[in-house]
């Protein structure tokens, strides 16, 4: 079992978080800020405040979008939330987006900002269908590259929105703590790797979640994923999820971006493919994906302690003999199958028991 374990270390060991240079990502777009004023051949501005078809913009909030709150100056954008009266509101604060402009379908997508301090200030950097192709939302899909809760200073989330249209919508998240200081204290690095089966999120370089499940009423997996996309940036006040602003929340405040980034690569290769969803059945037969030539007995099952970093994939645990009978490697992926034909590689993780390497 030992020596076993340390043959499949060495291909563990190759599957590995990667820079963007070596996975080939190739800058495609970006926006250093280095103008006078927002560039709009790379933003627009979604104005008021949702109504009369989305009134608080779908989440209760309290603001009044302007493009006059987001401003640019020193090669940083800044998106200021006010408290004032306008269009019938008592805030106001600025929403911007790159459709028509900057559309994607895979990529790794960065951002790197400084966050406002208060009770009820919801900054985010998030991605939506450029077409809705598969429905109304979320079924056509919705992606939560960096959310903020203006209470909660040391603390960030990733999400994914999906499934059937509002309200048989359904999601997925995960936050990031800070170990030490808060995020409104300096800069920090917010970034997504979206790929065709799995989508994996950063906070200054270090990976804490990751996903490679979901579905849409109007499609197929990989739908709704696998359409073009495009970014929104924009500080919301109030509304479902920060709840309202008190009398600890001090106006104005400043969401503070340093820049926006993208890399693609020239073709997404759809070469890795991740499993999970084991159990603890016998692959062999018509799930025998991963036999091999090898001799010996054992056994084979998915446990869910000792996950992997980012949460991905379920651990495997494994024992094999040194018998007659031809082992089997596998038990993974039956929930979630998946058609191997012509693909060329495929990742997994394993934690070894105490003394294996």
């Amino acid at each position: 079992m030992a020596t076993w374990f340390a043959a499949l270390f060495v291909l563990v060991a190759t599957v590995r978080v990667a820079s963007a240079a070596e996975l080939d990502y190739r800058l495609v777009w970006s926006d250093e800020f280095d103008g006078m004023g927002v560039d709009p051949s790379r933003w627009s501005f979604q104005i008021g405040d949702g109504c009369p078809d989305l009134c608080g913009w779908g989440n209760n909030e309290l603001q009044y979008y302007r493009a006059e709150n987001a401003t640019v100056s020193g090669g940083q954008l800044v998106i200021t939330a006010r408290e004032e009266s306008f269009g019938g509101r008592g805030f106001t604060s600025a929403r911007m987006r790159t459709i028509g402009l900057g559309d994607w379908k895979y990529g790794r997508f960065e951002m790197r900002a400084k966050m406002p301090v208060g009770q009820g200030l919801w900054p985010a950097f998030w991605m939506l269908s450029s077409d809705d192709s598969y429905g109304g939302w979320a079924a056509s899909g919705e992606i939560d590259i960096m959310e903020y809760l203006g209470h909660r200073t040391d603390h960030v989330s990733g999400a994914i929105h999906y499934g059937g249209s509002w309200p048989a919508n359904v999601f997925w998240s995960k936050g990031y703590t800070l170990a030490a200081g808060s995020f409104a204290e300096s800069m920090h690095d917010f970034a997504l790797e979206w790929g065709p089966h799995e989508m994996r999120w950063y906070v200054d370089g270090e990976p804490y979640a990751c996903q490679s499940h979901w579905s849409s009423s109007g499609g197929d997996y990989p739908a709704p994923f696998d359409e073009e996309f495009h970014i929104i940036l924009n500080m919301a006040v109030g509304g479902y999820l920060p709840g309202d602003p008190d009398e600890t929340t001090l106006f104005p405040q400043e969401l503070v971006v340093d820049r926006v980034r993208v890399y693609q690569r020239p073709e997404f290769p759809e070469c890795e493919i991740l499993f999970d969803g084991m159990d603890h059945a016998n692959p062999s037969g018509a799930y025998g994906w991963f036999s091999f030539n090898g001799n010996g007995g054992g056994g084979i099952g998915g446990i869910t302690r000792d996950l992997p970093p980012g949460g991905c994939n379920a651990s495997l645990v494994a024992g094999f003999g040194s018998g007659g009978v031809p082992g089997y490697f596998g038990g993974f992926g039956r929930t979630s199958l998946r058609d191997l034909s012509g693909a060329t590689h495929f990742s997994f993780w394993i934690n070894p028991d105490a003394g294996q390497e």
